[in-house]
């Protein structure tokens, strides 16, 4: 575990780890993976326009708005992704 995330909408606990980000909707007692599929250094959330996490992994940015159903590339390699909005 490189990150531990407690949502402040719902309880949920989101962990980044060196193979994924998971998520635990039942107060830890079981974890989920996202669908991420990369290491992660670390989880954020950010929640003035919605609930997002955020991801940080070697390789960018990532983030989702949907609990990890779907994840966005925000800033990847050298620059922005296409969207450069958050």
């Amino acid at each position: 575990m490189r990150s531990l995330l407690v949502d402040p909408t719902d309880g949920d606990l989101w962990v980044a780890t060196n193979a994924d980000v998971y998520v635990s909707r039942d107060g830890g007692a079981a974890f989920e993976p996202t669908g991420l599929g990369r290491s992660s250094m670390a989880a954020g959330w950010f929640g003035d326009n919605g609930p997002v996490v955020f991801a940080g992994t070697p390789e960018g940015l990532y983030a989702t708005r949907d609990d990890g159903s779907t994840w966005e590339p925000l800033l990847v390699g050298d620059g922005l992704a296409a969207d450069e909005r958050i």
